[in-house]
């Protein structure tokens, strides 16, 4: 739920722009983009800690764009009622996109979000 929410609120500001950027294979990534996917596996992995998970996008980028990080932990924190403190907190979440798994399970996760 706090996903779709947060996707909701972004779809306006995405198609204004300022909210995206472009990875090394040219292709898209959204603020939009990595906020769903902290969220999501986030709350997967605290409720299936044994499961594994396989995700788009990977901390990497934020890391390397201090703008864009910080609008992704204000956009996560907000719609997580502050499950994200900082941005190792979001890092981390992010970067559960390849978690494997410990019993079998494996999720695979390609959120709709705001990339045009």
């Amino acid at each position: 739920r706090e996903a779709a929410t947060l996707t909701k609120a972004l779809q306006k500001r995405v198609v204004d722009g300022g909210l995206e950027a472009r990875k090394d294979d040219a292709s898209i990534v959204t603020v939009g983009d990595f906020a769903v996917q902290a969220l999501i596996l986030q709350k997967l992995a605290q409720h299936f800690p044994d499961d594994g998970f396989l995700a788009e996008e990977t901390s990497d980028m934020l890391r390397k764009e201090a703008h864009l990080a910080r609008e992704v932990l204000e956009l996560v924190s907000s719609a997580s009622g502050g499950a994200f403190l900082d941005e190792e907190a979001l890092f981390g979440a992010i970067d559960l996109a390849s978690k494997p798994s410990s019993n079998g399970f494996r999720w695979v996760l390609d959120p709709i979000d705001g990339t045009r």
